[in-house]
């Protein structure tokens, strides 16, 4: 049989995803303190070490993060990331999930770094604390008044 031109990539199980982990977990039902603390401090730690290597995941949501079961979080799918260096380049806003979307992106701005990914981590973190969505959007606009309402402008 000929060598194959083909890559195969081989990673280690992950048993679920967080958004799973989530949705499992009865609504208004809130994990333990230390768990949270655990699971955020394992997402900070995987966004800031992409950030300090100037990747933007750009997509980071609970479905994003796999679970393996023993506690320990992994961060994937870097289809929508994109590389920066200052000054930062021009993205498209559109990719992703909307109710992890920071302000800018959903204002449409074509210029944006690391706080967008920080964001996204407020997000994550505010569920994990309440079981509920931070924002839960019907569009865009809709999102961005939620948001608003709550913060200001």
């Amino acid at each position: 049989m000929p060598p194959s031109k083909a890559v195969h990539l081989v990673f280690e199980y992950m048993t679920m995803y967080l958004r799973a982990l989530l949705d499992s977990h009865a609504k208004n039902r809130t994990f333990d303190d230390a768990v949270v603390k655990k699971y955020l401090g394992q997402i900070v730690a995987a966004i800031l070490f992409c950030h300090q290597r100037r990747v933007l995941h750009r997509d980071l949501k609970p479905a994003k993060v796999l679970f393996d079961g023993n506690g320990n979080l992994k961060v994937t799918d870097f289809s929508l990331s994109r590389a920066f260096t200052p000054p930062v380049g021009i993205f498209t806003h559109k990719e992703g999930t909307f109710c992890y979307h920071a302000q800018e992106r959903l204002l449409g701005a074509s210029r944006y770094s690391t706080p967008v990914g920080v964001w996204s981590i407020v997000c994550i973190f505010f569920e994990l604390l309440t079981g509920k969505t931070l924002f839960l959007w019907d569009s865009e606009i809709d999102q961005l008044f939620r948001i608003f309402r709550v913060l200001g402008t």
